[in-house]
C-alpha cells in the first residue's frame, strides 16, 4: 500500500492518516485529566499506561537518602480522514 492508501498506485477515494502523541504526567490524577480531555477531542488511547521511575541516592545529613520520581505516560492516536 502506498502513501495515498492505494495498493495499485492509483488515488484513493478516502485516505486515512494517523496522528500519534504521548501524554505524560507526574501523577495518575493529572494523567487522567489530560487523557480524558484528549478523548473528548477525538483522541483514542493506544495500549496501557507506561510508568517510568527515576531513582536518586545521595549521602545526606541523615545518612543515605533516596528519592523516586515517577512519570506516567499514555500513548494516544487520532485518525484523520481526507
Amino acid at each position: 500500500m502506498n502513501a495515498s492508501g492505494s495498493r495499485n498506485g492509483g488515488s484513493c477515494r478516502r485516505c486515512y492518516a494517523m496522528k500519534y502523541v504521548t501524554i505524560g504526567a507526574d501523577d495518575l490524577s493529572n494523567l487522567d485529566e489530560m487523557v480524558n480531555a484528549a478523548i473528548a477531542d477525538g483522541w483514542v488511547p493506544l495500549g496501557g499506561v507506561s510508568v517510568a521511575g527515576v531513582f536518586q541516592t545521595w549521602e545526606g545529613r541523615k545518612g543515605t537518602e533516596t528519592e523516586t520520581n515517577w512519570t506516567y505516560i499514555q500513548a494516544m492516536t487520532h485518525g484523520v480522514t481526507g
